[in-house]
């Protein structure tokens, strides 16, 4: 049973240079089935699973492997066999996080400090002060169009940019050494940013810090009084923290689960969703909070990690993760969706049920329209 360092992102940065340099193999997923949940699957160990979504070595394809990445010169729609046909992201860059305030007003974020925007109609690469070529942006999120947050970090420090509907600028979070992963608010005055060793809070005019032990990768709120944060404690354990209202604490479990915890997402504060990679059977994972307990959704053979969990509903939850997997559950099962790449997942997000966007690796966005 192996363990992840809590710090995968410093480890990220070298390997990820690598990778850009010397490119990386794929290889399709395709052959599974639309029933890919595996609920007794038996215990295994793969050494090549240590890694978080923002680490390259569990890349598919790296951003210079040409014959990998031509699925981002498609247009969008324009392949009828899959239900997720890739959009023309306008960048190479690996992508990991994606937000909008409607459909025409999307933000992806990624390496390199890049920021993508969609108007409704195209993609373009916006300017990014305050982020260096080194910069990994990991998360967005916004209040509205003029109010948009987007965190990550380069070398030991910390990221926070800032959007004002005509400028990006760097904000100061009051610390330089915590790495951010995930940020998600309530209204512009009410934010959380989770990172390495620390959990950010905005009240609309600056930025404080509570420190804790876990090294956290999603946040999800279902209000200003009640929010959840995911990922790793200091034994490498899957951790799951909530906010009341005042303060964080860690969530009891029924046993540590020998996991990581990527992304978090729920429909309300009784229907919950986190999902990662179990590191006992190197499998998906998917984990739901019904209000009072965590239980143990599925295990899936479609991908060895999920990344990221978004819905429009409780009977429209979508999952993404390695080799281009998407999983979809209507309320009654969970099925794996066909799209146009292989390379890994890492972000999802979508303004209804029939307009949803995945971000992943060398630009790939890819779009769902319902069909």
């Amino acid at each position: 049973m192996r363990r992840i360092s809590s710090f995968a992102f410093l480890a990220f940065l070298a390997l990820a240079v690598v990778a850009m340099m010397i490119g990386c193999g794929g290889s399709s997923n395709s052959s599974h089935a639309a029933s890919v949940i595996d609920d007794d699957a038996s215990p295994g160990d793969d050494d090549d699973n240590d890694a978080s979504p923002d680490d390259d070595d569990n890349d598919d394809s790296s951003p210079g492997d040409d014959d990998d990445n031509d699925d981002n010169d498609d247009d969008d729609d324009d392949d009828s066999s899959t239900q997720w046909p890739a959009m023309t992201s306008g960048t190479t860059a690996d992508l990991y996080g994606v937000w909008g305030s409607s459909g025409s007003d999307v933000f992806a974020v990624g390496w390199s400090g890049a920021i993508g925007h969609y108007d409704g109609s195209a993609w373009s690469v916006m300017q990014q002060p305050g982020t260096t070529a080194e910069t990994v942006l990991a998360g967005v999120w916004g209040s509205s169009p003029t109010d948009v947050f987007a965190v990550g970090g380069y070398d030991n420090a910390g990221v926070i940019v800032g959007y004002d509907g005509s400028t990006w600028k760097a904000m100061d979070s009051g610390s330089t050494n915590v790495w951010l992963s995930g940020v998600w608010g309530s209204s512009a005055s009410a934010v959380f940013a989770v990172g390495s060793g620390a959990i950010f809070s905005y009240n609309g005019s600056s930025w404080s810090s509570t420190s804790t032990a876990n090294t956290l990768r999603g946040v999800w709120g279902n209000s200003a009084a009640e929010a959840f944060a995911v990922g790793t404690d200091v034994s490498d354990f899957g951790v799951i923290m909530k906010y009341n209202g005042s303060a964080w604490a860690e969530m009891s479990q029924s046993g540590k689960a020998d996991a990581i915890f990527y992304g978090v997402w729920g429909s309300s504060a009784s229907d919950v969703y986190t999902v990662g990679v179990d590191l006992d059977t190197n499998l998906g994972l998917i984990w739901r909070y019904n209000g009072s307990t965590w239980i143990t959704v599925s295990q899936s053979s479609a991908a060895i990690q999920f990344n990221a969990v978004w819905g429009s509903s409780s009977s429209d939850i979508f999952v993404v993760g390695w080799n281009g997997a998407i999983l979809h559950d209507d309320g009654s099962a969970w099925t794996l969706m066909t799209n146009s790449s292989t390379l890994e997942l890492n972000g999802i997000w979508g303004s209804s049920a029939t307009d949803v966007f995945a971000v992943g690796l060398a630009g790939t966005i890819l779009h769902y329209s319902g069909s």
